[in-house]
């Protein structure tokens, strides 16, 4: 992995969403291909995401989570 990406929330949405193959393809090609950052603030959006539009249960989401503090480093949010 020599780029590094930001992950936005739309992008891990994308990753875990089966409504659009394309462009979950291409999320989980850019996560897998790119050392990846991700902010506490795009955590808990995409938390907010999958409860509120997808209908997981936290259990799923607890799944989610753990594996994006896997595969990307914590990015300091500073206000």
């Amino acid at each position: 992995m020599s780029a590094k990406a930001f992950l936005d929330t739309n992008i891990v949405i994308y990753g875990y969403s089966q409504d659009e193959p394309d462009k979950q393809q291409q999320a989980r090609e850019c996560t897998q291909t790119h050392e990846s950052w991700i902010s506490t603030q795009v955590l808990n959006e995409t938390v907010n995401t999958l409860k509120r539009k997808f209908s997981l249960e936290y259990r799923q989401i607890g799944a989610v989570v753990d594996e994006l503090s896997q595969q990307g480093q914590p990015a300091d949010v500073i206000i």
